[in-house]
């Protein structure tokens, strides 16, 4: 049955990959970075750190819940290492973003696995931080991480428990919107990939506003 847009309540966004181009450099500069900080705290060679990080990202949903499985380590200290880039030279503003964003007069929440301040910093060079009404990131998460169910309806509690069916969300990973389906989402995958398992598969951000607003 088709739903008009106001029948929603609220959109979940992920960031990484999904608010900006995945060929921007970003993600592959944190991936260094995760893999430098296993060498240095686990003592093993590159190689070995990131193999066990596509490993644990596989397994875990995050490297940091496999290292948090396995290791002793500060997960804050984790966080501020691997995500210490120069976000501000590979993201630039999006007037394009920016003009979706200001259409849809629903709620607007950042859903992710990184850390607020990296968050914070993403949305800041993008030039869309005051479109935004929460970010939920993996420290309000407990570290309790997508694609884990609890991470969802822990997000929905802390978004003011909206019914999910009234729900959207945005992710470029597949496995991160399965849960969110089966909790009555419309979900909506970004990027090159493409599955039955979502209601909506687009390329890029800028495709978002036919999907918003065409029937589910």
């Amino acid at each position: 049955m088709a739903r008009a847009v106001n029948f929603y309540q609220t959109l979940f966004f992920d960031i990484d990959e999904t608010l900006y181009p995945k060929n921007n450099g970003v993600w592959r500069a944190i991936s260094k970075k995760i893999d430098l900080f296993m060498v240095d705290r686990l003592q093993i060679s590159e190689d070995e750190a990131q193999s066990l990080r596509q490993q644990y990202s596989r397994t875990f949903g995050t490297t940091l819940q496999g290292l948090r499985t396995f290791y002793t380590i500060d997960a804050e200290e984790y966080l501020d290492y691997v995500h210490d880039i120069r976000i501000e030279e590979l993201i630039s503003p999006s007037p394009e973003l920016r003009l979706i964003l200001q259409a849809i007069k629903f709620k607007k929440i950042i859903f992710t696995n990184a850390s607020r301040a990296h968050a914070e910093r993403v949305l800041m060079c993008l030039d869309v931080s005051d479109l935004f009404d929460r970010i939920i990131d993996i420290q309000s998460l407990n570290y309790v991480n997508k694609p884990l169910p609890e991470a969802y309806q822990c997000a929905l509690e802390r978004s003011g428990s909206p019914d999910p069916s009234r729900c959207m969300i945005v992710d470029d990973q597949i496995r991160n919107l399965i849960p969110a389906k089966a909790l009555g989402m419309r979900t909506i995958l970004i990027g090159d990939s493409r599955s039955k398992f979502v209601d909506h598969n687009i390329t890029t951000i800028e495709e978002l506003s036919e999907r918003i607003f065409s029937p589910a």
